[in-house]
C-alpha cells in the first residue's frame, strides 16, 4: 500500500469514526439513548484503523484501555450506591472512546469532565432545578471532548 493510498484511507476511517460520533451525538440528544449499531460501528473502524495503522502493542494498549474502562464503569455501578444512574448504552460508550483516544485517557478524561459539569448544569438551569441535578444525555460531552483529543492526537 502506497502511502498516499494509506493517507486516504486513514482518512476515510476517519472520517467514518467522526460521522459515526455525530450520528450517536444527535440520537442520544434526541431520544436519550445510545445507538448501539451505530456504537458498533464506530469501534469497528476505530480498531480497524488501530490495526493498520499503529503497531500491534498500542492496539493491544488500546483494547485493554476500552475494555477496562467498560468494565470497571459496569462493575462500579453494581457495588457503587449512586453509580448506576446511567444508560445501558453508556458503559460500552465510554470503553469505545477511550480505545479510540488511547493513550491520551487522562486529557480526554479531565475535558470529559469538565463538559460533563458543563452540560449538567445547562440542562439543570433549562428545567429549572437545582445545579447539577438534571439527568442529561451523555454522549454529546463524552463524544465532543473524545473526538477533541482522538482528532488531534490522529491528526
Amino acid at each position: 500500500m502506497s502511502i498516499t493510498a494509506g493517507s486516504g484511507l486513514h482518512d476515510v476511517l476517519t472520517l467514518g469514526i467522526v460521522l459515526a460520533a455525530l450520528r450517536l451525538i444527535w440520537v442520544d440528544y434526541r431520544r436519550l439513548e445510545i445507538e448501539l449499531e451505530t456504537l458498533a460501528a464506530m469501534a469497528g473502524l476505530a480498531l480497524l484503523q488501530s490495526v493498520l495503522f499503529v503497531d500491534l502493542f498500542e492496539t493491544g494498549i488500546r483494547l485493554f484501555s476500552g475494555i477496562a474502562f467498560w468494565g470497571i464503569l459496569v462493575f462500579s455501578s453494581m457495588h457503587v450506591a449512586g453509580l448506576a444512574r446511567f444508560g445501558a448504552g453508556d458503559p460500552p460508550l465510554i470503553g469505545v472512546i477511550a480505545f479510540l483516544v488511547a493513550p491520551y485517557v487522562l486529557h480526554w478524561a479531565i475535558l470529559a469532565a469538565v463538559m460533563m459539569l458543563v452540560t449538567c448544569a445547562w440542562y439543570s438551569i433549562r428545567r429549572g432545578k437545582r445545579l447539577f441535578k438534571s439527568m442529561y444525555p451523555a454522549a454529546p460531552p463524552l463524544l465532543v471532548s473524545g473526538l477533541a483529543v482522538y482528532l488531534i492526537a490522529w491528526v
